[in-house]
Parts: C-alpha cells; structure tokens; sequence
C-alpha cells in the first residue's frame, strides 16, 4: 500500500501523521510524491505507525529521484 493510500483511508490529517512519526507535513509531501526517500528510522517509523500496511519497499518503490546513470 503506498503511504498517500494509508493516509486517504486512516489519517487524512497529514500534519498530525508527520508528527506523530517526527517529520515535517513537507517531508510527508515529499514521501507521497516521490520525491524523497525517508531514512531507515523513519522508514520504520511510518511502519510502525501504519501497523504495517506501509513498509520500507513501499516507501523506496514509489521513489521518483534521479535516475540512475
């Protein structure tokens, strides 16, 4: 499940999800739109927080950085 799939359905208030996790509503932004990676803590963090429905390869799949050379 990507974590804008979680959010839509669980916790649509994205400030309040950041900071239960400890992150920036940006940095929650940023993760739904592919645009960064959270780090490994957070990564678990998001787990925990979702009780599992997102996990890290959720999060790294749906990353749309630089491709790779």
């Amino acid at each position: 499940m990507t974590l804008t799939e979680y959010l839509d359905l669980h916790a649509p208030d994205r400030a309040a999800f950041a900071a239960r996790i400890g992150v920036t509503r940006e940095a929650i932004r940023k993760y739904e739109a592919g645009e960064r990676v959270p780090r490994p803590a957070i990564a678990k963090a998001i787990k925990l927080a979702t009780g599992g429905a997102v996990t890290p390869d959720d999060l790294v799949n749906g990353y749309q950085g630089a491709a790779l050379p």
